[in-house]
């Protein structure tokens, strides 16, 4: 008796911790608030815990008067990445239940919680073909539902019959969800097994609703595409003509009516639905976008129709709003995609042309975008886009970076032989403003010149964004200077524009271009190369205001001069040493001016690279990568080489004494690599070895052009590729267009003019260095190096491979199998040249 009392006290106290825990299951309202009111991450995941582990306990019961609420709470902790696997085979349970209300929120689980791929779902596949035979509209419709959403392949199989059943129902509502399954279907299944989908299109568009209508073209655009995949693989003839004679006269009625606002015998809610004046636009959006799908193909007589419709769209939309200018994009790219009429095209591209004056930034940025592939496209359509280029240009000034960017584009697509002056000239004032030098807009020369001093250069290390804008844009000018240059001096004037405007930021590769450029030019081009690039980059030291020495750090850090411009100081320096006796001495350069200005590049670098407190590091960049400083180091280098071979060629006495002068006072400087150089050219000059000065310094045969030009239009192609055109990780000879950081690695920033490595031997037997190579590989190659160290050659300023392909036949023979041209026929530039 006593045994009996004990287990029924023991049951009585298990049902009553079962009912104690089951009555006071808490509303997911309840739940949020305490979630909420949590004050740390720990205190959120102890109520979860605690919350997952009451829901667990009663699906472990069978708990059925709150397996919805708990449910509920699932999606809830799902939504804040909590694990809610536990709480899938409930969903399943509710979604079997015969009540709509359990049934509701039992599919709302399985479409958030449930992956597709989850085979869990195929034990729903009977509970759907029951709930899509049933007789309530709204069991039906989630039934549906969930076939749109999360249904496996194998499902829609097996409920193909029943889904199109329903394609070819009374109700507006079922059809509008059945069409949205049967658009999952297409996607997952092969076209045979869809075939019965494609025959109850054409029921579909027969009824009067928007809606249907609607969800019947994103049908008819999937069924297209199925089509396109399928190639007549599987093996049935293609279903897509029937579809197009049977629904394209549909789909443009139903256009029609849109557009003109009636109740025609398509729609019979046409004035339902209105945003921004526009009428019903997301079935006229939907709409275009199925005549373009079906219209591919279509015989001339139904494209003829489709041009009418199209130009009846573009004569009654308003484009002054979004919707109106989603409607009219979508009648652009239709009209373009198809073989419409010329009219047609030249009205989508006017319309284009209308968009870049739009309010909105997304209007302007998809015109210039739709623009660009018009262009590429070519033909009629792409010579109106050149007639746009006012408005193009316009959106050069825009603020958006984006804008910017797609205007830049398309402006150098459309730029020709007729327009790449206009172009080019405000693609610069775009450079100038993007690098921080602004433009000159309506000032005078001191105003420019005052907003110059007072802009920072920019520096090899600025930010990657920034930087690579700047470079592309650059390239871009150098690419159009190339191809449709209008003169030899236009070319000269921009390349120096860019270089001025630029400067550090600019390729390597549009150096080395316009350099291979000018040594192909004839004598007149070189000398008015030599007097602009002096102008521009060369003249400001001629006056002596630099020869003070700095006394702030930053006058310091940038040479004594407010603003400095290295790469373009350089290029000036090596233009003047190889075509400067052309223009000293009656060409429009004095010999007096000449030798102050290499004289004062030389004296305010000195400051930089050694003799001052700067020293190598990185005026304002990170550590280990090349600065201003560095480049401004390499001047002096091409400076003091500039200067001698100037002196030994024109054979005038006052640059000679500065030539003098200059390596008798480098002869002494801290910098081993530069002393070693000032006193082998001091040599060349008063030493016993100035008999042959000027054959050692001869001027370089011309470079080969061609192949220069072709890798300066290829650098668009490497840019998709990833290739950076910014060296923000080391600088390679002047004239070759790869950078170091594309080899692997970052070298350490020069400590000197001359680079880390030592310095060659002119009067010996080791190969020559040139005075305008940095610290990569000549050609991008390896040969050129010599025990790890890389050689470069002294005062020629190219890579062996532009060198080689302009030489003769014995020159390439001397130079062996291996093509190095610097160790053989420049092995001794004092000794035996075979120039």
């Amino acid at each position: 008796m006593e045994k009996e009392a004990k287990k029924l006290f023991s049951r009585a106290k298990d049902s009553l911790s079962k009912a104690k825990r089951t009555y006071t299951c808490r509303t997911l309202k309840e739940v949020i608030t305490a979630y909420r009111a949590c004050t740390s991450s720990a205190e959120e995941r102890a109520l979860v815990k605690k919350e997952s582990a009451h829901i667990r306990d009663l699906f472990k019961e069978g708990d059925t008067a709150f397996r919805r609420r708990n449910v509920a709470k699932l999606l809830f902790f799902h939504m804040n990445g909590y694990p809610t696997d536990f709480g899938h085979m409930e969903c399943l349970r509710l979604a079997a239940s015969p009540k709509f209300a359990d049934k509701r929120v039992g599919v709302l689980g399985l479409t958030v919680l449930v992956d597709e791929r989850a085979s869990i779902l195929m034990l729903m596949t009977n509970g759907l073909k029951a709930d899509l035979v049933s007789d309530d509209p709204a069991v039906t419709a989630l039934a549906l539902t969930v076939l749109g959403d999360i249904a496996t392949p194998e499902m829609l199989r097996d409920l193909t019959l029943e889904l199109v059943s329903h394609l070819r129902a009374r109700s507006p509502y079922l059809v509008k969800k059945a069409a949205l399954a049967a658009t999952r279907a297409v996607r997952k299944l092969p076209l045979d097994e869809t075939l019965d989908i494609w025959d109850a299109v054409p029921d579909m568009l027969a009824m009067r609703s928007d809606a249907v209508h609607l969800c019947a073209n994103t049908l008819i655009v999937s069924l297209v595409e199925q089509a396109a995949a399928d190639g007549g693989r599987s093996g049935e003839p293609s279903p897509l003509p029937a579809l197009r004679a049977a629904c394209l006269p549909v789909v443009l009625q139903s256009l029609r009516d849109a557009v003109a606002g009636g109740k025609g015998q398509v729609h019979a809610d046409a004035d339902g639905s209105m945003a921004s004046g526009v009428r019903n636009p997301f079935l006229q959006v939907q709409a275009l976008t199925a005549v373009r799908a079906l219209g591919t193909g279509a015989s001339r007589d139904e494209l003829c129709t489709v041009s009418d419709v199209l130009v009846a769209v573009a004569t009654s939309t308003d484009a002054s709003k979004l919707a109106g200018a989603s409607v009219l994009y979508e009648m652009v790219r239709t009209a373009l995609a198809l073989d419409t009429t010329e009219a047609v095209q030249q009205t989508a591209v006017n319309t284009l042309g209308q968009f870049l004056a739009h309010k909105d930034t997304s209007v302007r940025y998809v015109a210039l975008q739709e623009m660009a592939s018009v262009v590429t496209r070519g033909g009629a359509c792409a010579a109106s886009v050149r007639q746009q280029r006012a408005t193009i240009l316009a959106c050069v000034q825009e603020k958006d970076p984006s804008i910017q960017a797609r205007a830049v584009a398309l402006a150098f697509a459309i730029a020709d032989r007729s327009n790449v002056a206009d172009i080019a000239g405000q693609l610069l004032v775009y450079v100038r403003w993007l690098s921080g030098g602004g433009g000159s807009g309506g000032k005078g020369d001191a105003d420019v010149a005052a907003d110059e001093a007072d802009t920072p250069t920019p520096s090899l290390d600025s930010s990657a964004d920034g930087g690579a804008r700047v470079a592309d844009a650059a390239t871009k000018l150098a690419q159009l200077a190339v191809q449709f240059a209008p003169s030899s001096e236009w070319h000269v004037d921009t390349l120096t524009a860019v270089l001025g405007a630029v400067d550090v930021l600019a390729s390597e590769v549009v150096v080395s271009t316009f350099l291979a450029f000018l040594s192909v030019e004839p004598p007149a081009v070189q000398a008015y190369a030599a007097r602009t690039l002096f102008e521009a980059g060369l003249a400001r030291y001629s006056a002596g205001s630099v020869a003070t020495p700095p006394t702030s750090p930053l006058q310091r850090d940038s040479g004594g001069v407010s603003r400095r411009k290295p790469r373009l100081e350089r290029v000036a320096a090596y233009v003047l040493g190889e075509y400067g006796h052309l223009v000293v001495s009656g060409g429009g350069i004095t010999p007096t001016a000449a030798a102050s200005a290499l004289t004062g590049v030389i004296a305010v670098c000195k400051w930089v690279t050694g003799e001052g407190a700067f020293e190598g590091g990185g005026m304002d960049g990170a550590s280990g990568a090349p600065t201003i400083g560095d480049e401004i180091g390499r001047v002096r280098s091409h400076a003091l080489s500039a200067l001698v071979k100037l002196s030994v060629r024109s054979a005038d006495s006052d640059l000679l004494s500065a030539a003098r002068r200059a390596t008798a006072a480098l002869s002494d400087s801290g910098d081993v690599d530069t002393q070693q150089r000032a006193v082998e050219y001091h040599a060349l000059l008063e030493g016993p070895l100035s008999g042959v000065a000027l054959a050692a310094l001869a001027p370089l045969p011309p470079m080969d052009y061609a192949a220069a030009r072709q890798r300066l239009l290829a650098v668009g192609s490497r840019r998709a590729t990833g290739t950076s055109m910014v060296a923000h990780t080391g600088l390679v000879s002047l004239l070759d267009d790869d950078f170091m950081g594309d080899r692997g690695g970052a070298p350490a920033a020069a400590p000197s003019a001359f680079g880390s490595r030592g310095a060659v031997d002119l009067m010996g037997d080791s190969s020559a260095t040139d005075l305008i190579a940095f610290d990569g590989p000549l050609g991008g190659g390896t040969a050129a190096y010599e025990d790890g160290q890389p050689a470069d050659l002294m005062a020629l300023g190219q890579s062996t491979e532009l060198v080689l392909a302009n030489q003769p036949s014995n020159a390439r023979q001397a130079a062996g199998p291996s093509g190095d041209f610097a160790s053989s026929v420049l092995d001794d530039v004092l000794g035996d040249l075979t120039m």
